[in-house]
């Protein structure tokens, strides 16, 4: 999979405009995500309570790491099991 990416859209003080690697994990929720069963609140903290979650309970291994490659306009997907 390949894409080109403006640098700029992913500037940060996390990742600049010469890092060659980007790495992001992505998870979206909605309101219905959060019911009386969930233990997170329908919040922005909650949401990202819920997204780190996901990175250490038991689906943690199935869990999609992205990385892209600013070198080779490569876009890489890891699966957390892969290297964990």
């Amino acid at each position: 999979m390949s894409a080109v990416v403006d640098p700029q859209e992913v500037n940060s003080i996390y990742a600049g405009p010469l890092d060659r690697y980007i790495v992001s994990f992505i998870v979206g929720y909605g309101s219905d995500d959060f019911d009386e069963q969930s233990r997170f609140e329908d919040s922005p903290l909650g949401a990202a309570s819920a997204a780190l979650d996901l990175t250490r309970d038991d689906g943690a291994p199935g869990t999609v790491w992205f990385v892209y490659d600013r070198q080779t306009e490569t876009l890489h997907q890891f699966a957390q099991g892969e290297f964990e």
